[in-house]
């Protein structure tokens, strides 16, 4: 066994995921683990697959559930005092659009107009 300087022994965490069972019980399971002893390299192990996410997803990457993307013609708007996921769609002020494309395309046109 070995201490730190301070004395204390390496840290060892155990990542736990709770997955809802078909009969609608909770249960804790263990998807990944932390071990400090084991350096830089060896530290975080974590299986993805077993992972799940809030609904029941397996997916990798969750969604944002507080706002969906903005369409063609507006703009995002943080609400306040809420995550950064929240946000309001608002149009775009006039002579201003929402794609790179369409603003070089712009741009290109005030310069061949002038």
């Amino acid at each position: 066994m070995n201490f730190d300087k301070n004395g204390d022994p390496p840290a060892s965490y155990d990542i736990i995921n709770w997955h809802v069972t078909p009969q609608g019980a909770g249960e804790f399971v263990t998807v990944g683990h932390f071990l400090s002893s084991q350096g830089p390299d060896g530290q975080f192990h974590i299986n993805m697959d077993r992972v799940v996410w809030g609904g029941g997803s397996r997916q990798r990457v969750p969604v944002s559930v507080c706002s969906s993307p903005c369409p063609p013609g507006t703009r995002r708007a943080v609400q306040k005092g809420r995550p950064v996921c929240c946000f309001d769609c608002l149009p775009c002020a006039d002579g201003e659009i929402t794609n790179k494309t369409g603003t070089l395309r712009n741009k290109l046109l005030t310069l061949l107009f002038i």
